[in-house]
């Protein structure tokens, strides 16, 4: 289920350590790599394709605890790890990327009464079952 809206606007800038072509999965690594909270730890990348569509899923660990994060199905593995390192970028408040996305009002967390349960592996790999 997705939560959240891409806000249409511009490509937020990128930092001016990066050249034109950097991917956004790039940047998010750079920014890993400088950010207190990460503790200079690279994040790890992992991908699945279903029914023609790419899903990425990035593990970082956030002040010593793992957490995982993954994005929309794409056509490409680029384009599925860029659009999970925006909402990666965004959830940790990178500059340029705080209005990347939108809660959003018609999601079922956001118009029930009741928070929806988490898929049934949301915490672990199928793998850790």
């Amino acid at each position: 289920e997705q939560l959240l809206l891409e806000v249409e606007q511009q490509a937020p800038p990128k930092p001016s350590s990066e050249t034109e072509s950097a991917s956004e999965a790039h940047i998010l690594e750079e920014f890993c790599s400088s950010y207190h909270s990460c503790a200079g730890k690279a994040p790890q990348w992992s991908t699945t394709w279903e029914g023609g569509e790419c899903s990425a899923v990035v593990e970082l660990s956030l002040l010593g605890v793992p957490h995982k994060f993954a994005g929309a199905a794409k056509a490409s593995e680029e384009a599925a790890a860029d659009d999970t390192a925006r909402r990666v970028l965004w959830y940790l408040q990178c500059p340029g990327y705080e209005n990347a996305f939108s809660p959003d009002p018609r999601a079922p967390a956001a118009v029930g009464k009741e928070i929806p349960a988490p898929p049934a592996n949301w915490a672990s790999d199928a793998a850790e079952d």
